[in-house]
């Protein structure tokens, strides 16, 4: 996957990379968390390590204040 945004810094790029890693594992788990109408611990730790929570957060909040583009493209 590549992400490109004239605006963006490379910070941009690595989350969508780093998002686009977890694809595999969370397909993995798709089925376990469809049964359990619930989205497993691993899945949003997954999420914090790669930064996806933090995407649209302010800088001044230790966000990664990407814009929402980026957001849209990994959700």
């Amino acid at each position: 996957m590549t992400y490109t945004h004239s605006a963006v810094p490379g910070e941009a790029e690595a989350l969508f990379e780093q998002a686009g890693a977890l694809v595999p594992a969370l397909a993995a788990r798709e089925a376990a968390a469809t049964a359990a109408r619930d989205i497993r611990r691993e899945t949003i730790d997954d999420y914090h390590r790669a930064g996806i929570l933090r995407v649209l957060q302010p800088r001044r909040f230790d966000g990664h204040q990407a814009p929402f583009d980026l957001f849209s493209r990994i959700v």
